[in-house]
């Protein structure tokens, strides 16, 4: 595929350059590889700038819709990416302003930066191909993404669940202190849908799923179970609101796996941890997001030695920030945060994560471009790893182990 080319990029940076800056220069390449990113295009852009005398170079991503009529339908580009771009210039804004009164500056550092975002070039609301997020270069500024194969170790794990953590809590305590101003942000996560299918292509899903998961030696028994789960989260509307709980419920991401995350070290150890991708967020159930990392994207004898500990430290840093805000955390305990675990993983996350391992584990042979992908790729068996067969076989004993399926 040949690399995009973005229109009006002087118009789309005019905050960073202002008057006297001006763009000589543009170098453009693609950021990600095939199987790292499916919702979207994304491009590096090194941009020589002169200022007065002096030359310098802003070094930026461009987030841009993904092209190809399914994977667009899938994921509901004209909603999904209008999300996004309310997430970084609108959403992000005000958890700022709230922590600014709070004295705390600088504490909500899990995001890339902002340089410019439109939906479109014709001065409307309507998504299209002129669409573009632009962002900070986190790999430029020593972030990484990890091997989505291999997955978290404990340190790393424990910096991007903190993460997680200040991602929920700062939307929560704008909710609970200021709630007129929450329901700005609320107001923005109007109830939607992604990955529709029709009837048949549904039941060929679910089948498909329920054949994986029997295939697997000493998975059988649960091939029934995980389909009827199938069955119910497909039909789940996002930030509806019969399925939201309060007091927890909060700004989530809903697709916390690996290539979300950039982790920056130093000397092999993780000093920072930023999240990425905001176009699937909805208002709901906090432990959604918690459960989908562990199980899709922590290495699997680090989950079987660590869960409890990253759960009590996902808790600990989630009431210790409310009580920083001054909120009251009583009602955040953590026997009502297990009940909230329990709840997601029996509505939804059981299903979300084998559906997940399927592009964690996918190999060369089975990757595409964007444009390339078509409704049967979704009802197609294709061989999977054995390493895609460990993973789903241990996270469907975990699941049956506690009960959630």
């Amino acid at each position: 595929m040949d690399v995009p080319k973005i229109a009006n990029l002087s118009e789309l940076l005019n905050r960073y350059l202002g008057q006297h800056k001006t763009i000589i220069d543009l170098e453009t390449t693609r950021l990600t590889a095939i199987g790292e990113n499916y919702g979207s295009q994304m491009l590096a852009l090194k941009i020589h700038v002169k200022n007065k005398d002096q030359t310098e170079i802003l070094e930026v991503v461009a987030k841009l819709p993904p092209p190809g009529e399914f994977i667009r339908r899938m994921f509901n580009v004209p909603v999904t990416f209008r999300n996004e771009v309310e997430f970084y210039g609108t959403i992000i804004p005000e958890m700022e302003a709230f922590l600014h009164e709070r004295g705390l500056d600088g504490y909500l550092n899990c995001f890339p930066k902002l340089f410019g975002a439109r939906l479109s070039l014709q001065g409307n609301d309507e998504v299209d191909d002129d669409a573009v997020l632009v962002l900070e270069n986190l790999k430029v500024q020593g972030y990484e993404m990890l091997d989505r194969t291999i997955g978290f170790d404990y340190d790393s794990a424990k910096t991007a669940i903190k993460a997680i953590a200040k991602y929920h809590a700062v939307p929560l305590g704008l909710k609970l202190l200021k709630p007129e101003a929450f329901k700005k942000i609320r107001a923005l996560f109007p109830p939607y849908k992604v990955f529709e299918f029709n009837e048949t292509t549904f039941d060929e899903i679910v089948a498909l799923q329920k054949q994986t998961v029997e295939d697997i030696e000493g998975c059988q028994e649960y091939g029934q179970a995980v389909a009827d789960v199938f069955k119910l989260t497909a039909r789940i509307t996002k930030s509806d609101p019969k399925l939201i709980r309060e007091p927890f419920a909060t700004l989530i991401h809903t697709d916390t796996w690996v290539n979300n995350f950039m982790v920056k070290y130093q000397d092999g150890k993780p000093v920072g941890c930023k999240l990425v991708d905001f176009q699937l967020g909805e208002y709901g159930s906090p432990a959604r997001d918690v459960i989908f990392f562990i199980f899709t994207s922590i290495q699997t004898p680090v989950v079987e030695e660590h869960y409890d500990d990253l759960i009590a430290l996902y808790h600990q840093t989630l009431v210790g920030d409310l009580a920083k805000f001054g909120c009251d955390p009583t009602p955040f305990s953590m026997d009502e945060l297990q009940k909230e675990i329990e709840l997601a993983a029996r509505e939804y996350e059981i299903a979300h994560c084998i559906m997940m391992l399927q592009p964690i584990f996918a190999t060369k042979e089975n990757l595409k471009e964007l444009d390339e992908y078509k409704d049967e790729d979704m009802t197609t068996a294709t061989p999977i790893s054995d390493e895609q067969k460990e993973k789903t076989k241990f996270l469907v004993h975990e699941f049956a182990k506690r009960k959630w399926i």
